[in-house]
């Protein structure tokens, strides 16, 4: 705090004091080296738990980031990304007009999230066609559990899919294999491919 004092006193220009301490405790956390130890400040924390609540403002998909922007990996039913004709494979390589190719998919989904209600225009490479599209962003829920049941010759094989240890996912596992059990499932198979990871102690619930 000392130091802080001094700098933001003597300091030749203004400076913010709260992005002075940020970056601070972002250093020392990351000095401990630790790969479980993490400082996120107000604004992330707030993002942190929006995901974890399984709810976010936003068009509705997941994404992985590219050279040339951020590849669609999923697509939510009734999504604005849904509306919108988005589809897997789809590369987004620009936010507004402003092109996202090298930027971490961090900075470039927070440029697509926003106030349910608000419009985002999204530049979409389709193979080698590209096209605008201007979506609404709304308040989306992330189906976390999805189930089906699948048949290994004369066997009942139940298919649970996990998408992350979101607030409350322990619940719906626990129900979607019981369900699956009093259907007469032999075994079940826990899918967590994609799983983004999320809250430790719904994992050990889970």
């Amino acid at each position: 705090e000392e130091a802080v004092d001094i700098i933001q006193r003597d300091y030749y220009r203004g400076v913010d004091r709260d992005q002075l301490l940020d970056k601070s405790l972002g250093a020392a956390v990351k000095s401990l080296d630790d790969q479980f130890s993490n400082y996120f400040s107000p604004k992330d924390y707030a993002n942190f738990q929006e995901v974890t609540r399984g709810q976010f403002s936003g068009v509705g998909m997941t994404v992985e980031e590219t050279d040339k922007g951020l590849r669609v990996m999923t697509v939510y039913d009734d999504s604005p990304a849904a509306k919108g004709g988005l589809k897997p494979g789809d590369v987004v390589v620009a936010v507004n007009g402003r092109s996202i190719a090298g930027a971490s998919s961090e900075a470039s989904t927070a440029r697509i999230k926003g106030p349910a209600g608000t419009k985002v225009k999204l530049t979409v490479r389709s193979g080698k066609r590209e096209r605008d599209v201007e979506l609404e962003r709304a308040r989306v829920a992330i189906p976390v559990v999805e189930s089906s049941m699948e048949r290994q010759g004369s066997r009942k094989v139940g298919h649970v899919h996990l998408a992350g240890f979101t607030s409350g996912a322990h619940g719906e596992v626990s129900e979607a294999v019981r369900k699956l059990l009093r259907q007469g499932a032999d075994g079940i198979v826990l899918d967590l491919r994609g799983n983004g990871g999320g809250l430790l102690n719904e994992a050990v619930l889970v």
